[in-house]
């Protein structure tokens, strides 16, 4: 009995935490994305999982096998940040970035690194930002996305 009270406290207590954590800002920074009509009002911090945030015009390319993990917007600093996992090997997915974000408007910046990690840099359609990749595992690589707005 002392244990079922114990885990509802605890349940408890994580969903306050989690409701605080993503309940509205109070100050918010417009993000409008060229590539589409509507605008995006940048919140003030919110985290997400398993799909890209919508402050990312729908443009940005992402391989299909690419999961999604952690996201985070962060109008006070302008930036999202997220987080994906993919199921190559680095060679692949820093050839699949370098090809394909020209093709939709963004221009590739720096792109340096060695066999395990690789970081390159890009900007358009009102971002800039920076892709940190790193393998994981032979044919795993994780990527770590910074986005800055504006």
């Amino acid at each position: 009995m002392v244990t079922r009270r114990f885990l509802i406290a605890i349940i408890a207590v994580i969903a306050v935490v989690g409701a605080a954590c993503t309940s509205g800002a109070t100050e918010q920074a417009p993000v409008t994305s060229t590539s589409s009509t509507t605008s995006f009002v940048l919140p003030e911090l919110e985290f997400g999982r398993g799909s890209m945030p919508p402050s990312i015009p729908a443009s940005f390319p992402t391989p299909e096998q690419a999961v999604v993990g952690a996201t985070m917007m962060a109008g006070t600093r302008n930036v999202t940040e997220v987080v994906l996992t993919f199921p190559a090997d680095l060679a692949a997915v820093v050839a699949y970035y370098t090809n394909n974000l020209p093709v939709v408007g963004y221009e590739v910046g720096d792109s340096s690194g060695t066999a395990g990690t690789w970081s390159l840099t890009f900007s358009g359609e009102g971002l800039s930002g920076e892709i940190r990749f790193e393998t994981v595992a032979s044919s795993l690589t994780t990527g770590t996305l910074l986005f800055t707005h504006g």
